[in-house]
């Protein structure tokens, strides 16, 4: 008697479909979503929170540094939109493997592994597809619909805003200075310049 053939292992690219878009793999927001059992405004929260931080810039005194100076954050995610059934447009992102990285980086468990392994296998199989010269399937982003992340103060006004504010400090050291010296008459009016100087009202 001929033995039965062993069911096949699940397709992992067939629970997390990827797409080609300008040669590179990536994934829709609602589909990781679904696998990780989560509501797709809690992901997009969090993608939101990571591209705050990836361009958020740390200050060291007077030194800024921008952070996200070495990559662009289409490398990671990629702004799109939706339209459902009744024709109302909401906003997703579609994930590079960079990005899919990032977000499993923050999962843990059973959970974090089987994401791993279902992004991994989907994007391998689907650059082989294409470098095979098989049909694959595309996307194409849609970035104007998708509100923006909240931004991070560019460096050019961090650094004006440094510059206002030694202005005051230097303004209001001086009137300190003169209260110093000044007499009971003076010594309180000098006082109130220099604290209106940090308030930024001299």
């Amino acid at each position: 008697m001929k033995k039965a053939n062993a069911p096949a292992p699940a397709d992992v690219q067939v629970l997390l479909p990827a797409a080609m878009m300008n040669g590179k793999a990536v994934v829709d927001s609602r589909e990781v979503a679904r696998m990780l059992g989560r509501p797709h405004k809690n992901l997009l929260a969090d993608i939101h929170r990571y591209i705050s931080a990836m361009e958020r810039r740390k200050a060291d005194g007077l030194n800024f540094q921008p952070v996200a100076r070495d990559f662009q954050l289409v490398d990671f995610f990629v702004p799109s939109a939706y339209t459902n059934d009744h024709n109302q447009t909401f906003p997703c992102y579609l994930l590079t493997q960079k990005g899919c990285e990032m977000v499993a980086n923050k999962l843990t468990g059973e959970k974090g592994i089987l994401f791993t392994a279902a992004y991994v296998n989907a994007f391998h199989a689907l650059q082989e597809q294409a470098q095979a010269g098989a049909m694959v399937p595309t996307v194409r982003a849609a970035p104007a619909a998708l509100p923006a992340a909240p931004a991070a103060p560019g460096i050019a006004e961090m650094e004006a805003e440094t510059r206002r504010n030694n202005s005051r400090l230097k303004l209001a050291q001086m009137w300190l200075a003169m209260a110093e010296t000044a007499g009971k008459a003076k010594k309180a009016h000098y006082r109130q310049c220099a604290e209106n100087a940090l308030l930024g009202k001299a």
